[in-house]
């Protein structure tokens, strides 16, 4: 697991990036419960579908 709470990262959700803030680290599961930025929804995310930033 790269990130850590409260980090802002861009992630993938179906074929669209947004960007959210991670609200849990879940390293049993490697995913991320992030909060979209905009809309405030909650994803439960992959590792792999979070991103450095300029990747």
């Amino acid at each position: 697991m790269l990130f850590k709470e409260g980090q802002i990262k861009p992630f993938v959700v179906g074929k669209y990036v947004q960007y959210g803030k991670i609200l849990e680290v879940h390293e049993d599961d490697e995913t991320y419960l992030i909060e979209e930025m905009e809309t405030k929804k909650q994803y439960i995310v992959d590792e792999d579908d979070v991103f450095l930033g300029d990747d």
